[in-house]
């Protein structure tokens, strides 16, 4: 029994694209994880420092302040949990596989930044009444 050559076809232009962001992704991931652990000593320093304004007496009550930290804390966790990478089993040589884990991965994200920016202007929000109402 002779094997019969499977026939194949050029890679189309979307294919390579797929591919060869696939492999930049692999590369650029310890860049990423870097970066982002800068910004979150960013965010949590500008936090924190905006936390120490607001513990003067009088300013605002502690169910006011209580109720902003806690939305910018979930707003904090939530951008923490969105920026871990988004895991799946993927094919490198599949840019059908690739596109999708891309796809899904961006989706996933948005969700987590819409999320995130919810909750930060929530805590803003709840600051404000809270100064206002002092």
């Amino acid at each position: 029994m002779m094997n019969n050559p499977i026939q194949s076809k050029p890679a189309s232009e979307d294919d390579e694209f797929y591919l060869t962001w696939g492999r930049e992704t692999i590369k650029k991931n310890i860049e990423l994880v870097q970066s982002v652990l800068i910004q979150m000593i960013t965010l949590n320093t500008a936090l924190l420092g905006a936390n120490i304004i607001f513990l003067k007496p009088g300013a605002i009550s502690s169910y006011w302040q209580s109720a902003s930290l806690a939305g910018f804390f979930l707003a904090l966790a939530v951008a923490f949990v969105g920026i871990l990478p988004h895991e799946s089993l993927v094919s490198t040589i599949s840019p059908e596989q690739i596109k999708s884990h891309k796809v899904a991965a961006l989706k996933k994200k948005r969700r987590f930044m819409w999320f995130s920016a919810i909750l930060t202007l929530s805590g803003l929000l709840i600051l404000a009444i809270g100064v206002i109402n002092a």
